[in-house]
């Protein structure tokens, strides 16, 4: 389960460790849904750490097939579906949002 309690991991994720995980066979890259007042998003994590951006905010995804390209792009083959996140309300208003726009990803 993702721990994302203030006594949870000391960092998120970042993009760069995502892309240097696709080196490492035994790296545990998941996705997980999360319910935001407007549906369901999806979020990435590494080592149970949530991937967020530079600045800090957690990096949300519209759908898996947005999520699943993201990681394609890192050079990501192998990862799986997590559990449903729970208690990251405070994270996900300033969220970064992803999604796929004919094929691409976009904000």
């Amino acid at each position: 389960m993702l721990d994302t309690t203030p006594a949870g991991p000391a960092r998120p994720a970042t993009w760069l460790e995502i892309v240097r995980a696709a080196l490492d066979n035994g790296a545990r890259i998941q996705i997980h849904p999360i319910r935001v007042a407007n549906g369901i998003r999806m979020a990435v994590s590494l080592a149970s750490r949530p991937l967020c951006s530079t600045d800090g905010r957690i990096t949300l995804f519209e759908d898996l097939a947005a999520a699943a390209r993201f990681l394609s792009i890192a050079g990501v083959r192998r990862w799986s579906l997590g559990e449903a996140l729970q208690g990251v309300a405070g994270l996900v208003g300033g969220a970064e949002q992803w999604r796929l726009k004919r094929g691409r990803l976009c904000t």
